[in-house]
């Protein structure tokens, strides 16, 4: 990425979370052995419960979390998106890959005719082989393929926002361990990240910045 800088991401208030693998969990039958098997079950029910949501509220932030699987997506939440179901909120947090275009378009539409402000926040991992070693390692057992799929999908829809939806607020964040960060790679700023998960704001002059990475 040409010109960018790098920044650390702060908090920010309380939202409501709604998770497509939260909504697995619940679903009988369900075990983290079979968990593709309950995706488009638990994506109907997380979508159902994202537009009851959205009537709640005007002229909030909605963040459309956006990456592959096991980029860190769920920790990137964690760390920067206090959750509370309970007091007043500040917004929506929607925790999926958004890997379509289709996907993207048909909620960044309901947002606004809700009357709320979308917000895509891209995680992109630092290395591939790591995000890779991590998906094997977790509970939910995935086929490969949606690997690949989530990643490439998430990187297709980032873009094709950056070109077609001028007007919405594009976060990307590089989700690295400091050990595979060297002062090589141009920015000694990433080295010196915190131990462990570290997310890393990249800044972008403009749009073109980031449209750049498709030519």
């Amino acid at each position: 990425v040409s010109q960018s800088r790098y920044k650390q991401p702060q908090p920010i208030n309380m939202y409501k979370l709604i998770s497509i693998d939260d909504e697995k969990e619940s679903l009988p039958g369900y075990s983290p052995d079979n968990a593709d098997s309950f995706h488009l079950e638990s994506a109907k029910i997380a979508n159902r419960k994202f537009g009851q949501e959205l009537k709640k509220i005007k002229n909030k932030k909605v963040i459309l979390m956006c990456g592959g699987s096991a980029s860190g997506k769920t920790e990137f939440i964690a760390k920067f998106c206090p959750i509370d179901d309970h007091s007043e909120i500040e917004g929506i947090v929607f925790d999926s890959t958004l890997a379509t275009e289709n996907g993207a378009e048909t909620k960044i539409r309901n947002i606004k005719r809700s009357g709320n402000i979308p917000v895509i926040c891209l995680i992109l991992p630092y290395s591939l082989n790591r995000c890779f070693r991590a998906f094997h390692k977790r509970d939910r057992k995935i086929p490969e393929i949606r690997f690949f799929q989530t990643h490439s999908g998430a990187r297709r829809v980032a873009l094709w926002i950056a070109k077609n939806h001028s007007d919405v607020e594009l976060l990307v964040y590089y989700n690295h361990l400091t050990g595979e960060a060297a002062e090589s790679d141009g920015d000694y700023k990433i080295s010196k990240i915190e131990s462990g998960l570290g997310f890393v704001a990249i800044d972008f002059e403009g749009r073109e910045d980031l449209r750049s990475e498709e030519r």
